[in-house]
C-alpha cells in the first residue's frame, strides 16, 4: 500500500499581537484566583501562555510580520510603566474568564505608540482596548449567567513588551515570541 503525503499549504498570513509579560508574583496570584473558579471553568489556559494583551496587530502578510520582528528600538517612558490588576470576571469574549488590567493613561499612551510604530489603523482595535489576561474557557452555564466578579488589587512594574505570533494551526494556540522592545525610563 502506497503511503500518501498530505501537503499543507504554507500560511500566508501571520496573527500578530504585542503583550506584556507577567511578573512571577502576578503568576502566583492569578494561579490562586483561577482555583477559585474551578467549578465555572471548562478548561484553564496553561500558565505558560498567560500574558497581558496590549495590542492586537491583526492578521498580516508573512513578509510584513518578518519586517516587524526587526522593529526593536526602545520606547522611552516618561513614567515608570506599571500594570494594575483590577478584577477577575467574564471577558468581552463571553466564553472566557479574564483578569482585567486597569487601562491607565500611561498604558494607553504606550499602546498608542506601539500601534503607531506598527502602523495599525484598525478602528475596532483602536477603540476596543481592554488589557487582560485570558485565564480560561467558561462552562456554558457560567457563560449564560457570568461567573462572580472578584476585585483584585495588585500591580507591578514592567520594562518590556513582546511581539508575538499566534499560531492557531493546532488544537490549542501557541504564542511564539518574535522580538522584544525594552521600555527604558526617561
Amino acid at each position: 500500500m502506497m503511503e500518501q503525503k498530505i501537503q499543507v499549504a504554507p500560511r500566508t498570513l501571520a496573527r500578530m499581537f504585542v503583550a506584556i509579560p507577567l511578573s512571577n508574583e502576578a503568576r502566583q496570584r492569578l494561579k490562586v484566583m483561577v482555583k477559585q473558579y474551578d467549578s465555572s471553568l471548562e478548561r484553564v489556559v496553561p500558565e505558560e501562555r498567560w500574558h497581558i494583551t496590549l495590542a492586537w496587530l491583526g492578521k498580516v502578510p508573512r513578509g510584513k510580520a518578518e519586517e516587524w520582528q526587526r522593529i526593536t528600538e526602545p520606547i522611552q517612558q516618561i513614567y515608570v510603566p506599571v500594570v494594575r490588576f483590577s478584577q477577575v470576571a467574564q471577558g468581552r469574549n463571553k466564553q472566557q474568564l479574564w483578569a482585567y488590567i486597569q487601562p491607565t493613561t500611561a498604558l494607553n499612551n504606550l499602546r498608542s505608540l506601539i500601534l503607531k510604530r506598527f502602523s495599525v489603523t484598525n478602528e475596532e482595535e483602536l477603540n476596543n482596548f481592554a488589557p487582560h489576561v485570558n485565564l480560561g474557557r467558561l462552562k456554558s452555564e457560567a457563560q449564560r449567567f457570568g461567573p462572580k466578579t472578584q476585585a483584585i488589587g495588585f500591580s507591578y512594574v514592567f520594562d518590556q513588551v513582546i511581539l508575538y505570533e499566534s499560531d492557531v494551526s493546532e488544537k490549542e494556540p501557541t504564542y511564539i515570541p518574535k522580538s522584544r522592545i525594552v521600555l527604558p525610563a526617561a
